[in-house]
């Protein structure tokens, strides 16, 4: 007779699913149980090296790394050549992830191109950038260390490409994106292509999302005024984050802007900028027609932006305010807010009100007052997703009441043909109960977040 397992983490499977969710530390309590635990727990504790924050693992000796390397699968903040060093082994063979910086030693370069061989047939994210501690140079990209060997009949699945301050020549650069048939997102920063000769000008077909300042995307060969832009390689591109670093960005006209996506890329309808000012609502006003997204940062924010943002409400489906930092989306406790936004509370209102094909609406710094959006109302009927934060609910306690409300009432309304959970939320008067009427009257809604943790529903 099979013996019956009282304890679940005595069988196998669960102890593998569980220890994709456990901290390193308990991981490392978890291998001390016995062999069985041992085994199903180190793949968590080697599954992700970052050299900026366990400078022990610089050095590790070459039998340990030997042992335990085919558990890793990202690497982060590669750096120098005691890091590049350390991850030199024929285990370190199925990353999934991997960030550095490329220096001019050849050593180095030649250990970076080496494990990037080596893995590149199950890396899905690269980042790679110069090492700005000496030469400001572009430095230059040995672009077939990013194909599979030849002769092998494995392909590429790398979807997400960074690059930042490294130079390749045009056809290079094609290749490159030729060599990659999974590529989704690409991140451009300080890259110069030459562009003399030009025989090889790849349209990838599923690139959907370029990152790239607009002297990036329009001036990729300072010695060359009529490169072709690098929305001629992106075809079926859908989002464009315009992120600048400096203000000389501004000096490309919009109406070029606008016929050159009209051209090369008529499918770019989101746009993210870190940009402010007149030329912001510039290009929401003459540089791309029919939004469907717009994403700026917060501090940005200005009635007359709202002005250019309003000219797509026809098709606008989601509208986000970013910033540097999101841990506030993962947290026990509310966190407080600054006070620029908040004297645009009415027009952020007016701004939705709007705009009813809004599906999406991530404005995390802005708090609002429920009496407001009672009175304006929201038309969009099809959101499914929300992020706010709403002024009152300033506890932990207050927002898990408002989720709790809101899924009874969410219930109640499924079961009946009447909107009986907004009439329940009508006797119930206290903010908490406003809110949770106003989460019930959107059918489509599934996941929020208010100011403390994201709460999904199916």
């Amino acid at each position: 007779m099979t013996p019956i397992i009282r304890n679940p983490l005595d069988i196998p499977l669960i102890r593998t699913r569980i220890s994709h969710y456990v901290t390193r530390k308990d991981a490392m309590a978890c291998i001390l149980v016995n062999k069985e635990w041992r085994e199903d727990f180190m793949p968590s504790i080697w599954h992700t090296i970052d050299f900026n924050f366990q400078k022990q693992f610089i050095g590790v000796d070459r039998a340990i790394l030997a042992k335990h390397g085919r558990h890793i699968r990202d690497i982060k903040h590669i750096k120098g050549i005691a890091q590049i060093d350390t991850i030199q082994d024929s285990s370190v063979a199925r990353l999934t992830s991997i960030s550095l910086a490329m220096d001019s030693s050849p050593r180095y370069q030649a250990y970076a191109y080496d494990i990037l061989r080596r893995n590149i047939t199950t890396l899905k994210n690269i980042q790679i950038s110069k090492s700005y501690s000496g030469n400001s140079d572009p430095l230059f990209l040995f672009v077939d260390a990013l194909s599979p060997s030849t002769g092998t009949k494995s392909t590429s699945v790398l979807c997400h490409l960074k690059l930042d301050g490294i130079s390749m020549t045009r056809d290079a650069f094609s290749s490159l994106l030729r060599m990659s048939p999974a590529l989704e997102t690409i991140d451009m920063r300080n890259i110069v292509l030459t562009s003399n000769l030009i025989t090889d000008m790849y349209q990838h077909p599923n690139v959907t999302h370029l990152i790239a300042s607009i002297n990036q995307v329009f001036k990729v060969d300072e010695q060359s005024n009529n490169a072709p832009s690098l929305f001629a390689h992106f075809p079926n591109l859908t989002i464009w984050s315009m992120w600048s670093a400096s203000t000389s960005d501004l000096d490309v006209p919009v109406d070029a802007i606008k016929a050159e996506i009209i051209k090369r890329c008529p499918q770019l309808k989101t746009l993210s900028t870190s940009l402010s000012g007149s030329f912001v609502v510039d290009i929401l006003t003459h540089g791309i027609d029919n939004l469907k997204g717009i994403c700026f940062m917060h501090k940005c924010f200005t009635p007359l932006l709202t002005m250019g943002v309003l000219l797509h409400k026809d098709t606008l489906e989601r509208i986000e305010t970013h910033t540097t930092s999101t841990k506030f989306y993962e947290s026990e406790h509310v966190h407080s807010i600054d006070n620029h936004f908040q004297e645009y509370g009415w027009t952020v209102q007016t701004m939705i009100h709007l705009c009813a094909h809004l599906k999406t609406i991530r404005i995390p710094l802005l708090e609002m007052n429920i009496e407001d959006i009672e009175k304006i109302g929201w038309t969009c009927t099809n959101l499914v997703e929300l992020r706010i934060r709403i002024k009152g609910l300033d506890t932990a306690q207050k927002i898990d009441k408002v989720v709790e409300l809101w899924l009874e009432g969410r219930s109640k309304k499924r079961q009946s043909t009447q909107d009986i959970a907004e009439a329940d939320c009508l006797v119930n008067l206290t903010l908490e109960g406003r809110v949770a009427r106003h989460l019930i009257k959107f059918d489509k809604l599934k996941e929020v977040w208010l100011g403390t943790r994201f709460y999904r529903v199916a």
